[in-house]
């Protein structure tokens, strides 16, 4: 399951497909500016900006240590690759946390075919956050005209308990 839910007229996934043809079948990856102090819990690119939002990937880094990130330009839970990253895949060994990190199978790509980043437009949730999470579910409530006032009214009481 995703971590990401990002929302957006147009799917994030929509997006990468038209950014994927235009760069004649080349991978993408969806891409977000996240602030450096949270950088770190991410997979992250360096890369060279191409176009207006389009980046051409020279480097790609699994939670960089704090001062070692190579840009601001987190990996968001969207992907399109070419069939080789299976082939990757299937080379790449355990890294963070004991885990085969699709990152590191994008490194191995990265070396033999070109990688793209596309900025993705939306508002992104970070669902694995439990308040972002939290955020989504109230968000998404206000929304619905059969929720809106009674997820109002209990925001209310909830800051009316709280301070």
């Amino acid at each position: 399951m995703a971590d990401d839910l990002i929302v957006d007229k147009k799917p994030a996934l929509s997006q990468l497909i038209d950014t994927f043809r235009t760069m004649g079948g080349k991978a993408i990856v969806g891409l977000e500016r996240v602030p450096f102090e949270n950088i770190h819990k991410y997979g992250v690119i360096a890369g060279i900006e191409i176009d207006r939002g389009l980046f051409n990937i020279t480097n790609l880094v699994e939670k960089p240590a704090k001062g070692e990130e190579p840009s601001n330009l987190a990996i968001i839970g969207r992907y399109i690759f070419t069939p080789e990253i299976f082939k990757c895949l299937e080379m790449t060994e355990k890294g963070i946390g004991g885990e085969i990190q699709l990152t590191d199978a994008m490194k191995l790509l990265l070396k033999k075919h070109e990688i793209y980043g596309k900025l993705v437009d939306g508002t992104r949730y970070d669902i694995g956050n439990k308040i972002d999470w939290i955020r989504a579910n109230i968000e998404f409530a206000l929304e619905r005209p059969d929720l809106r006032q009674d997820i109002i009214s209990l925001l209310n009481d909830i800051k009316a308990k709280a301070f």
